[in-house]
């Protein structure tokens, strides 16, 4: 038997630039979704628009909102 995970995972991996993180993160098939964490708003944006995934928060996390209710 074998098992697998179906849940959120962050995954935390050193990396020595800005160009590697990239090319880390773009590294993988599962590219849902990604967080850009940084103090100065224009540069995470400029990393935020290099990443290959569904969506990016930046100095938040996309789980944050699921505490929300909607209606539809």
């Amino acid at each position: 038997m074998t098992s697998s995970v179906f849940a959120p995972i962050a995954a935390i991996t050193p990396y020595a630039n800005l160009d590697q993180a990239v090319a880390i993160a773009n590294g993988t098939r599962y590219g849902l979704g990604a967080s850009v964490f940084g103090p100065d708003q224009e540069e995470c944006l400029k990393l935020a628009n290099r990443l290959e995934c569904g969506m990016v928060s930046i100095n938040d996390m996309g789980t944050f909102y699921v505490r929300f209710k909607y209606v539809f």
